[in-house]
């Protein structure tokens, strides 16, 4: 029986991942066994249509699938106790996120009937990918986020992510149209930021005031006017910004300023005012 799947410790408890056809031996094994977590991977030998089973699973705290051909997800709506929800698909049921009233984590690739998730308040982790609109007005009200992942996305500024004051985290990725992150300077809690795959972007002066951000990631970005912004930001632990990122002016020596830096690395070239050999970090 345990041949059509695996079980791992999860966040909420039991994890069982499925690594064969959805079978009813395998519900039988995950109320009986109290298994909290369910994972349906393609990867890891998931093979199904067919999500009518979750009626039967309603305990479940955690559901993630990753599967590009499924067809319809909608039984994912009767998982009332979820805590976790990760959905990787290309099909469009709607996902009513109101049925989801204890739900702290989501990972998402973006669908046009999912916008109830903007109401979703308990949200403290959320990645999104491929989101579709060209501001982030609509993530305003999340403001019980600490961790924010944006990916793909015709995106061009972040100000509707200024008052979720409880960010610790900001992820920005291949957002290609995003030409400033005016907004950011208001994320007084922010710890860490990673910009990366963001080629319209040429400042960051924006993140001059954030004094808690311990680590910064700037790759893959072309070119970004100066680094100057980041001199007083004394608790930088960690800089990156190799790839095809470039800092104009090629004035590096802000990184000489901050006192608990441990990481640096980057790209060295010709008009850098240093070379990574004249970093010594700790």
């Amino acid at each position: 029986m345990t041949s059509n799947f695996i079980v791992e410790s999860g966040k909420y408890g039991e994890r069982l991942v499925v690594t064969s056809s959805w079978s009813e031996d395998i519900s039988q094994y995950i109320l009986a066994h109290n298994i909290s977590e369910l994972h349906l991977n393609y990867a890891k030998g998931w093979k199904g249509k067919d999500l009518s089973f979750l009626s039967a699973l309603s305990h479940l705290k955690a559901f993630s699938i990753i599967d590009w051909t499924i067809d319809d997800i909608s039984p994912v709506n009767n998982l009332h106790l979820l805590r976790s929800l990760q959905i990787s698909t290309y099909c469009k049921s709607p996902i009513n996120f109101e049925e989801f009233p204890y739900l702290e984590q989501c990972g998402l690739r973006w669908r046009a009937k999912a916008k109830s998730l903007f109401n979703q308040k308990s949200l403290k982790r959320l990645f999104i990918d491929n989101y579709s609109e060209k501001d982030t007005s609509k993530f305003s009200n999340l403001t019980e986020l600490e961790y924010l992942s944006l990916a793909n996305s015709p995106t061009r500024n972040i100000q509707g992510l200024s008052h979720l004051y409880k960010l610790r985290f900001l992820g920005l990725y291949n957002l290609r149209k995003l030409q400033s992150i005016a907004g950011i300077e208001f994320l007084i809690n922010l710890e860490e930021l990673e910009i990366n795959g963001c080629s319209s972007l040429k400042s960051i002066n924006e993140i001059a005031g954030l004094t808690q951000l311990n680590k910064l990631e700037l790759c893959d970005n072309k070119d970004i006017d100066s680094l100057k912004p980041i001199e007083k930001l004394n608790k930088l632990e960690s800089v990156v910004f190799y790839g095809s990122t470039n800092i104009i002016d090629g004035d590096l020596s802000s990184l000489i300023k901050l006192n608990q830096i441990s990481n640096i690395s980057f790209q060295d070239r010709p008009h850098y005012s240093h070379k990574k050999l004249n970093f010594v970090v700790k």
